[in-house]
């Protein structure tokens, strides 16, 4: 049920004789807006009753005591028995004081021991030994079970008390609430081009985009200087989670970068041309439209044009195309500024590699506005080192020219799209130093599938094709490659060998090719150049939802793609797991031959000495730990000391307490996990020791059923990463985990 529903029906309900006492519960996602909703209400009956302040009340059962609820003992003025004295806010809410309000706050977050002194609010409108106004009018709202952020059934006691009332987010409910509380226009427009933006939750991730995140984005403040844009992308990111943040970002610096086209009209000569790539082609091509119009006057296509001519040659040349083939034509002959213009890139339109690539670039930016708009985004090179076109690590477009001309249009139409696709997903990033022409093969094949079905320019014959690859990754087909084709894997066993200096190959024949597009990257780049691309993609998707051009099933299944596992990764819990550890690997390490045990994740390989310092591994010993779960977190927890290597593990088993504590070497690995204990549980036990006995150990794993204290935000002395079984167990956000699930 929708907002405006919500209102009206509880508003309806209360206008009738006794009313009242019916409780709506209002119940939905978290952060969805079930508060903001009730308060509205609220703030409805204040304005209708003239209720004062101090007799609306907000409480929240799951952060108070039975004793809020019931009250405390007190002796009565006879001396012949006690009363119970509730809080100041019920007392407020007393018989007597006329219309008054209350909000139950976050109700199903409350335990059982809160849900049933509750129920004497609700249905007998007493609190303690206070009777409630005959006036009051309570609403509660709570999250859903099925959403896993820590609530708990309710009891059906309470239940036979509420009138439940599903609460859906709904976009054009929250841009009326939005207008009316001044949330920036910005931000308004940005979540009317991605509606599904607005909730987006998933109890795996720490931050979700929901209608409370965004609000605490719109408060969120600009920034100038050279890292301005970064901070404030950090800033949304701690709000909404890394991939909305780079939607948001990227619609913004879109929206606020967009020249202002009566301006630039006005002086075209000075007007600044802006120096993002997609911005700048943006400009180019309204302009274009603009001159192309029936009623554009002939001053104002000049200053168009006036303007044009100070972009880069292949932006002039395209837009020169588009005019001259238009129906502008005739009128645009008899400009001077025109044909200035056209003369000037004679010379640029008659050599034949750049003419066709200035055709497919064009067809691009007419037709496919998300790959035009990476496209833009980064910088194209001519080199005689590769056979067609690649892409470095840094995001760089090579093309051998020769080969380009021999191509026709809708070839490099194709080609262009598959550098982009590259770029999108970050392959030259997630090859590492796996074998580049055994990995560029597997990248080439899910591309070129991908491609294919989206109908974009033409196959190049002498392509990679594999039936299906558009639904696998590269790296799952890389090792389909390297195990089962021999002559593969002896290759990269060949490469490897000499790149170790052990009597491989000398004389590497890719090694002028290798040498460009597998230019090294400092580790420090490497955080700068994912969150380039994610802007990238972030805005490329964003164009190409606001176009509404291609949004068939194979582009959705592309755009889907790229906001789950580019914009948001979605990892299973062993990598991340993996993630962590090798955070405190040194940085002796290579990314050749992996792990193959470790399924799709990709762990660097190291030096046989000794890579870390101490590991701690905390395992919860209480009933709800199977044997079958300690031996699936042990097979890859295995995986990862094999890998990482660190100096000493100490293995806490706990409960309530801790029951035992043994001591490894990695060379032990795998060492027998039997679980002591079988108790209740106290992990702060695990973290009270560690800062205690191993306040140096470089990182410390927690097993646990997530039913457990947890320390304050700064009690863990070591990074910690909770590796939790259940996904309904109450954590608080400043703890790093990972929901743990039986493959």
């Amino acid at each position: 049920m929708k907002f405006s529903d919500l209102k009206k029906s509880i508003l309806a309900q209360f206008e009738v004789a006794g009313g009242n006492r019916i409780v709506p519960f209002i119940e939905g996602k978290p952060g969805g807006g079930k508060s903001a909703c009730a308060r509205e209400i609220v703030n409805e009956l204040k304005k209708k009753y003239h209720i004062a302040d101090e007799q609306i009340v907000e409480f929240n059962p799951s952060l108070r005591d039975p004793v809020d609820v019931l009250g405390v003992p007190f002796k009565h003025e006879s001396g012949t028995h006690n009363v119970w004295l509730p809080p100041e806010e019920f007392y407020n809410l007393r018989q007597g004081v006329g219309p008054c309000a209350l909000i139950i706050e976050e109700l199903t977050d409350a335990p059982m021991s809160m849900q049933n002194p509750m129920c004497r609010i609700i249905l007998d409108r007493w609190a303690g030994s206070v009777k409630l106004s005959d006036q009051l009018f309570i609403i509660a709202t709570g999250n859903r079970v099925e959403d896993k952020s820590g609530a708990n059934r309710m009891s059906t006691k309470l239940g036979n008390r509420l009138r439940c009332l599903p609460f859906d987010e709904n976009l054009d409910d929250w841009i009326a609430w939005a207008k009316a509380h001044n949330i920036c226009d910005v931000l308004i427009k940005f979540l009317q081009f991605q509606p599904k933006m607005l909730s987006d939750f998933d109890p795996t991730r720490k931050t979700n985009p929901t209608p409370r995140a965004w609000e605490a984005v719109s408060l969120v403040p600009s920034f100038t200087g050279r890292d301005g844009e970064k901070l404030f992308h950090a800033l949304v990111a701690g709000d909404v989670g890394e991939g909305a943040a780079a939607a948001y970002c990227a619609f913004r610096k879109m929206y606020l970068n967009l020249p202002d086209f009566s301006e630039l009209l006005a002086r075209p000569e000075q007007y600044s041309v802006p120096e993002d790539l997609s911005i700048r082609w943006a400009t180019v091509m309204k302009l274009v439209d603009l001159i192309a119009s029936e009623n554009c006057k002939q001053e104002t296509a000049n200053a168009a044009l006036t303007f044009i001519s100070r972009v880069p040659p292949d932006m002039q040349a395209m837009a020169v195309r588009e005019l001259y083939k238009g129906e502008s034509k005739k009128r645009l002959i008899a400009s001077p500024v025109f044909k200035k213009l056209a003369s000037r890139l004679t010379k640029v339109i008659g050599c034949e590699t750049i003419n066709k690539l200035l055709q497919a670039k064009t067809r691009l930016s007419l037709r496919e506005p998300f790959f035009s708009s990476i496209l833009f985004r980064f910088p194209m090179e001519a080199t005689d080192t590769v056979p067609y076109a690649a892409v470095t690590p840094r995001g760089r477009i090579l093309y051998n020219p020769e080969a380009i001309e021999k191509l026709s249009v809708e070839e490099i139409v194709f080609l262009l799209c598959h550098e982009v696709l590259h770029i999108a997903f970050s392959h030259s990033l997630r090859r590492g130093e796996r074998e580049h022409y055994l990995f560029n093969i597997a990248s080439d094949a899910v591309i070129n599938e991908m491609l294919i079905e989206l109908e974009i320019g033409k196959f190049i014959d002498s392509g990679v094709r594999l039936r299906g690859a558009q639904f696998r990754t590269a790296e799952d087909i890389y090792d389909e490659i390297y195990e089962k084709i021999p002559a593969a894997k002896l290759l990269c066993d060949i490469i490897y060998s000499g790149d170790q200096n052990a009597g491989g190959l000398k004389n590497d024949p890719l090694a002028k090719a290798r040498k460009i597009y597998g230019e090294s990257v400092e580790d420090a780049e490497l955080r700068d150049i994912e969150n380039s691309v994610k802007m990238a993609v972030a805005e490329a998707i964003t164009k190409q939802k606001m176009m509404e051009t291609r949004m068939g099933s194979a582009m959705g299944h592309l755009i889907t793609l790229l906001e789950e596992y580019v914009l948001v990764e979605k990892l299973p819990w062993y990598e991340l797991l993996g993630r962590f550890m090798t955070k405190f690997v040194s940085q002796n390490e290579t990314w050749r031959r992996p792990n193959k045990r470790f399924s799709d994740v990709y762990l660097p390989s190291v030096n046989k000495e000794a890579q870390m310092g101490s590991l701690v591994i905390g395992i919860d010993t209480s009933g709800s730990i199977s044997d079958e779960m300690l031996a699936a977190f042990g097979k890859h927890l295995f995986d990862v000391i094999e890998e990482c290597k660190p100096e000493e593990i100490f293995v806490l088993w706990c409960d309530y307490k801790i029951q035992k504590i043994e001591q490894h070497q990695w060379e032990d690995v795998p060492f027998k996990l039997s679980a002591p204990g079988r108790g209740g549980t106290n992990m702060c036990e695990i973290v009270n020791w560690v800062n205690k006995n191993a306040s140096e150990a470089d990182a410390c794993f927690i097993f646990t059923d997530g039913y457990t204290p947890y320390p304050q935000a700064d009690e863990e002395s070591v990074p910690t990463l909770w590796v939790i079984t259940s996904k309904n167990a109450a954590i608080p956000e400043h703890i790093n985990r990972v929901h743990f699930e039986m493959e």
